[in-house]
């Protein structure tokens, strides 16, 4: 499935550098989607480590979040609802 979806990417983009005249930046673009992204996977895909990892909801809406306030009027807590 993976390599399907970077396949079809990596069609996509191809058309995109044609029809936009940037035929010159083919050869590039095989390189990296060759032989640079296989010797370099690990490093392209590895987690910050200056960084906290964070968990993202893919779908979040205002209706999926409720909010605590204060006396004043500041939000003191925020909940995710799924």
């Amino acid at each position: 499935m993976g390599k399907l979806c970077l396949s079809n990417t990596s069609v996509d983009i191809l058309e995109v550098l044609k029809d936009e005249g940037r035929v010159d930046l083919i050869p590039k673009l095989n390189y990296f989607l060759g032989q640079y992204a296989k010797e370099n996977i690990l490093e392209l895909v590895k987690i910050p480590q200056k960084f906290p990892s964070v968990i993202t909801h893919g779908d979040l809406w205002t209706c999926n979040l409720m909010f605590r306030y204060s006396k004043e009027g500041k939000v003191v807590l925020l909940q995710k609802i799924n």
